[in-house]
Formats: C-alpha cells, sequence, structure tokens
C-alpha cells in the first residue's frame, strides 16, 4: 500500500510574497494605491475580495475598494475600468466580475502599467494573470520541475488557463488537458492539476503522479480523513497546497503586483 499522502504547507510561500511586498514598498518609499473593483456577487468573489483587502492590510497596500452593479453592461463597465486606470492617484487596478466579459478588452481599458489581473494581452503587459502567477510562484518555491514532465489538467476546458500551460509549455512540459477525471489517461502524469475536490481524482492517479495541485478552496478542497488523522484515500503525491487552495496565494499576488505597478 501506498505511503500516505505529504501535504505540503503554503505558509512559507505567503511569508515570502509578503516579505517582497514589503521590500519594494519599503523600495518606494510610500504605500501603493490598489483601486479593487468587485462586479460580480457570487460567494467566491466576495471572499476573494475580503481575503484581498486583508492582505493589503497585512502587507501595507492602500486598498481602495468599489462594489459595482453586476448587471453592468460590458461597455459602462470598460468605460468606468479606463476611468479609474487614467487616474493618476491610482497605482493599481484590480478587477473582479463575471466569466461572460471580454478580459482583453477590460485589461486594455485600465492600461498595461496598472492591469494587475493580467487581462491585458500586449506584449508589453508587465503582470500574469492571477491565477497563473499563483502557480508559476507555487511551482518556483517547492523546486518542481517541468522539463521533460507529463502534467495533467483535469476538469478544465482547453480555453481555461491557456497563459499557464504556455508557460509550462515554455519551461518544456507535455500538457494534457481533460474536461472531467474519466476516462483515466493512458500514461502517467508527473503532476496533476484538479479544479475540483480530490476525492474525484482517480485513486491510481494520487497514486501515480509525484504532485497534484489542488485548486479548490475551503473543506471540499481537503482529503478526507481517518479518525487517527490520516487521509482515508492513500495516496504517494505529495499534495500542494492543501487546505487553501491555489487561491490562497492569489490575494498576496494582487499585493505584490500592487506595489511593482507603483515602482
Amino acid at each position: 500500500m501506498s505511503e500516505p499522502a505529504s501535504i505540503l504547507s503554503i505558509s512559507p510561500l505567503l511569508d515570502e510574497l509578503k516579505q517582497q511586498t514589503v521590500t519594494t514598498i519599503e523600495t518606494l518609499g510610500r504605500a501603493p494605491r490598489l483601486a479593487l473593483l468587485r462586479c460580480v456577487s457570487e460567494p467566491g468573489s466576495m471572499f476573494m475580495e475580503k481575503q484581498i483587502r486583508a492582505a493589503c492590510r497585512d502587507t501595507g497596500v492602500e486598498c481602495w475598494f468599489m462594489e459595482l452593479p453586476s448587471y453592468l453592461a460590458e461597455d459602462v463597465l470598460v468605460k468606468a475600468v479606463h476611468q479609474i486606470g487614467q487616474d493618476n492617484s491610482v497605482d493599481a487596478v484590480g478587477l473582479l466580475c463575471p466569466p461572460q466579459y471580454d478580459k482583453s478588452l477590460l485589461g486594455s481599458a485600465i492600461g498595461e502599467q496598472k492591469d494587475i489581473n493580467g487581462y491585458c494581452r500586449t506584449s508589453s503587459s508587465r503582470f500574469l494573470p492571477c491565477f497563473d502567477g499563483a502557480v508559476s510562484q507555487i511551482l518556483d518555491h517547492f523546486q518542481i520541475p517541468c522539463d521533460g514532465k507529463q502534467i495533467l489538467f483535469l476538469n478544465y476546458s482547453k480555453a481555461e488557463h491557456y497563459i499557464l500551460r504556455r508557460i509550462l509549455g515554455i519551461r518544456g512540459a507535455e500538457i494534457v488537458v481533460r474536461e472531467d477525471s474519466s476516462p483515466e489517461p493512458d500514461f502517467v502524469p508527473d503532476l496533476v492539476f484538479t479544479a475540483g475536490p480530490l476525492e474525484e481524482v482517480p485513486p491510481s492517479l494520487l497514486s501515480s503522479a509525484t504532485y497534484v495541485v489542488s485548486v479548490a478552496v475551503g473543506s471540499y478542497g481537503e482529503p478526507s480523513y481517518t479518525e487517527d488523522g490520516g487521509i482515508k484515500c492513500s495516496v504517494s503525491a505529495k499534495i500542494l497546497p492543501v487546505p487553501g487552495g491555489v487561491d490562497s496565494v492569489i490575494p498576496y499576488i494582487y499585493t505584490l503586483n500592487a506595489a511593482k505597478a507603483a515602482k
């Protein structure tokens, strides 16, 4: 039987990102000002907003928050973010919005120097999309090699996180995307990304993959535990990062990007 999973702690990485932000602010000599806008009312975005504002307080980034109606027409939202992006008192603009909006249009309206979400798609854009930046930080922090490795994305569409997949491809990885967990792949992946709970990942993958990145946030992203603290599904993979998922890193990507945008 496989050994129990090694659950890798994300706390040291959060401390590193926080310190990078604090150091950048000290060099800057003032608090960066982040304009954070939310025009979606679903729980995940509201939770992320609170986490970003908490990370701002934690690092010394000044956060100006505005809640916009979730029914805004796209052209109205574009005009609003453009106006805020033109405000010289604002160093960075963060936007939480529904997926139906054209993100590249919004990023261009904000401007490539202040668009810390990475929505802007110009060659001179300064920032990666926050999710992709968070995953890159995790891979670098845990020194997870990608060159020559096979990476499986479970419960994703091929339209999701294509920039991350491009980055991994540049690093030498072979990428396979599956919209669900079945059928199981006919190869043994070195790294598995899952957008769903660990319980939905086929046990054979958990036993054969070297690393599993759990993107899910909160309790539904954690493995099931036995009474003695073990994991019910015995696996050999290293799980990163649980609890909290990749989304625990994203608020500190916002603060670090805001500090960099102010330079």
